[in-house]
């Protein structure tokens, strides 16, 4: 696993609240007390692949218009919680949830993410967009790929939340699983499981860092945003598993 080649995966603003960096035209230069723009950094950096995984769609036509401006691939997937019953709407569902990541693999894939999300952003939908692990089954398809997040997937909850029991059926689903050295100080616990988990069951496994902003200058800025979307304060950000100056 040491050896994985890394790719980075970006969010954008329209993921409200995680990200600072925009889905502006490419710039030849990057100006930090500005807002960034992904293709920028894609430019100067020569990604040949962009990796984004929003919380929503609403970026989704912009983002394929700035990845053919600069020549790259673009990889859309979409952010999603998964918990145990769409149709339990209760604080106590909130403890069966963890995130996954679904991209699409070709244009079919886009007809049918979109269906998978409109179910979670009605039906489902409390405090955000979610599916459940039956519904992720009953709506998936061959178009799709599903990766688990090293963060807020249901290893990291079920081992770092209290009370926390999110427990996943795949059925015939095979995720690929991220490992991503932030350097957080549980990052050992966590890899620890998770390459337990992998072993045992013979999933595949990548290497990424989830990239939120463009500099260690910008965490300030990008933490600030984070604070006034969590309706806090910069010096009271109530951010869990905020031990790092450069990531949280």
């Amino acid at each position: 696993m040491n050896n994985l080649e890394i790719i980075p995966r970006f969010k954008s603003h329209y993921s409200i609240g995680r990200s600072c960096l925009t889905l502006e035209d490419a710039e030849n230069k990057i100006n930090i007390s500005a807002p960034v723009s992904i293709f920028s950094i894609a430019k100067i950096y020569g990604l040949k692949q962009i990796y984004l995984s929003d919380t929503s769609f609403s970026g989704f036509i912009q983002f394929q218009k700035g990845c053919e401006k600069i020549g790259a691939q673009g990889i859309f997937g979409i952010e999603m919680c998964v918990c145990a019953d769409i149709n339990d709407k209760s604080e106590e569902s909130l403890k069966t949830e963890s995130k996954v990541i679904i991209w699409m693999k070709n244009s079919a894939g886009y007809r049918d993410l979109v269906k998978l999300y409109s179910k979670g952003a009605t039906d489902g939908f409390y405090y955000n967009a979610r599916i459940s692990w039956s519904v992720l089954k009953e709506y998936w398809t061959d178009n799709l790929l599903l990766t688990i997040p090293f963060y807020d997937s249901f290893l990291f909850n079920n081992l770092m939340l209290f009370d926390h029991n999110a427990m996943p059926d795949f059925g015939k689903i095979k995720p690929t699983f991220e490992i991503s050295p932030m350097g957080l100080p549980f990052n050992d616990l966590i890899t620890k499981q998770l390459k337990k988990y992998i072993e045992s069951n013979g999933y595949e496994v990548i290497q990424s860092v989830p990239i939120f902003y463009y500099s260690y200058e910008s965490f300030k800025s990008f933490m600030v945003f984070r604070a006034i979307s969590n309706r806090s304060n910069f010096n009271s950000p109530n951010i869990d598993h905020l031990s790092s100056n450069q990531f949280c």
